[in-house]
């Protein structure tokens, strides 16, 4: 047997783990799961709602067409979440009585024996990812507006209106690159993409501020929302379609196991994800089920990189030209999600029994995409990939910026910095990192030689022109990542010595977090 041969086999076994494996990989067992707990969630607004028991009755003897269609329905769930809040819990819901409203005309749906999503019923010509009666449908403006799409609107304007993203009408060729990036991610992995995807009843396209790609919302369940920048290619809708899924199926099982344990509170165990810069509006400290299924993504996304690499020249001619970078995206993902299934087990503590189930589930496919495990505790690595994106993409910003604004006094003093010039601020950043740095390497029995020179060239060049400074970061940041990366992974690890990191990524967030906001001023 071929080492091709090989690996295309233990991708398909590990494959079948991610998508059929009992609890947390096979779908019909999540979605039983889930239609059960939306049932005895009507039955507990039995008296509160009128049409909640009659509905919930129907769900239970409905068939398993009915049942995914109307419990998967966006507003069908979002109603009976909003009725049990404000009615169980007592947290008041101005739009109460539409929710009741939305399970009375669910009702008389599922009793007529209509198997389509409520939301759907509007729509003029229904268009799907693919020809099965379970495939997600796309959202146009092309439909009458009722009850369900007026309730829709109002969960995308109170969910997502405040991050300034807006419902858009798909066009009918971002429908075809829809539908293609389905067929691909179906090519290339049959078994987990039927599974994933089967936890999508809806894709919505958005209006967007800069850098938005995705996102699915817990509160608009059911709905993977889109940038129509993510279209460009089949490869990148797969990708994306997949990664936004699989939230979507966490989602699932999140709401009918214990993942987390009864009085779980957000700040009890929080942690900060190394590729992410903390910065003062966010400082990236995640909660575990957060930690939990972005770590379940990046595993599945290593595998479709895996796949996807394997298979990108046999099938260029029908989905064109491969991702970019693939080895790097490759080794990112796994980095990530070994990263973070370790911080898992670190905090397994504060797990309930299936979310430590679910990380043993993880860990052990991670294992068998990256047999050779870095020791628990190590992301130097992780922190070179940040500062080799970040440091790109400032030299970008400081090259545009006039030479003069580098040399003019800013005012950053609710930062902590005294009124200086911008300049003063970079060269004061560069020469901590380089410190740190240098610290790291010494506990690390890694001395670097280019320290001394280095931080000279920094303090005595203080007067540079916006290409020189430029220039000055990238090359700094170059040597920084170059020696962490250099630092043999069992030598430095949050265990051993975590603190000088942790300086490194704060202290230098204060300094990029400053630089952005004199240059956005």
């Amino acid at each position: 047997m071929t080492q091709v041969h090989k690996d295309q086999t233990k991708y398909r076994e590990i494959e079948e783990v991610l998508a059929l494996s009992v609890p947390f990989g096979d779908s019909a067992y999540l979605n039983q799961n889930t239609w059960s707990r939306y049932a005895d969630r009507l039955e507990m607004l039995s008296g509160c709602v009128p049409s909640a028991k009659a509905l919930g009755d129907a769900v239970r003897h409905a068939s398993d067409e009915t049942k995914y269609c109307v419990i998967g329905d966006p507003t069908v769930r979002n109603s009976i979440n909003s009725c049990l809040v404000h009615f169980r819990l007592k947290h008041a819901s101005e739009a109460v009585a539409q929710a009741a409203e939305i399970i009375q005309l669910t009702r008389q749906q599922v009793e007529k024996h209509i198997a389509t999503p409520p939301l759907q019923v509007g729509v003029t010509a229904v268009s799907r990812l693919g020809q099965g009666a379970y495939d997600a449908w796309m959202w146009t403006d092309d439909r009458r507006e009722d009850p369900n799409s007026r309730y829709f609107r109002m969960m995308v304007e109170k969910e997502l209106g405040p991050a300034h993203l807006k419902l858009l009408s798909a066009s009918s060729s971002q429908i075809e690159m829809l539908a293609k990036g389905a067929e691909l991610l179906r090519t290339l992995l049959p078994q987990l993409a039927n599974s994933a995807l089967s936890h999508t009843h809806l894709v919505a396209l958005l209006s967007h501020p800069p850098d938005f790609t995705s996102v699915t919302n817990p509160q608009i369940p059911g709905v993977i929302f889109l940038s129509p920048s993510v279209l460009s290619t089949p490869w990148k809708v797969a990708e994306y379609l997949l990664h936004e899924s699989l939230h979507l199926k966490f989602i699932d099982a999140e709401h009918t196991h214990s993942l987390l344990p009864k009085g779980y509170k957000q700040k009890d165990c929080l942690i900060r994800p190394p590729w992410r810069r903390p910065h003062t509006a966010n400082p990236y400290l995640w909660p575990l089920n957060r930690v939990l299924t972005v770590a379940h993504v990046y595993t599945a996304l290593s595998l479709f990189f895996l796949i996807a690499d394997a298979q990108s020249s046999e099938l260029a001619p029908v989905y064109g030209s491969k991702i970019d970078g693939l080895p790097q995206l490759i080794q990112q993902s796994l980095d990530r999600a070994e990263f973070l299934t370790g911080q898992l087990q670190l905090n397994s503590d504060h797990l309930g029994k299936a979310g430590q189930h679910f990380v043993r589930w993880l860990d052990e496919v991670v294992g068998r995409l990256q047999p050779f495990r870095r020791p628990m505790g190590c992301y130097l690595h992780l922190v070179s990939d940040l500062y080799d994106t970040e440091a790109s993409t400032l030299a970008r910003v400081i090259a545009r910026v006039p030479s003069e604004k580098l040399l003019s006094e800013v005012n950053l003093a609710e930062m902590g910095f005294n009124r200086t010039t911008l300049i003063d601020v970079l060269s004061e950043m560069l020469q901590n990192e380089i410190s740190c740095v240098h610290e790291i390497a010494e506990k690390s029995g890694q001395p670097l030689e280019w320290v001394d020179l280095l931080s000279q060239t920094v303090r005595q060049e203080r007067r540079q022109s916006s290409a020189e400074l430029a220039t000055l970061i990238l090359g700094t940041r170059a040597l920084v990542c170059q020696s962490l990366q250099k630092i043999p992974a069992g030598r430095y690890t949050t265990v051993v010595a975590p603190l000088i990191l942790d300086d490194l990524l704060l202290s230098s967030s204060r300094y990029v977090e400053a630089t952005r906001r004199h240059l956005n001023s």
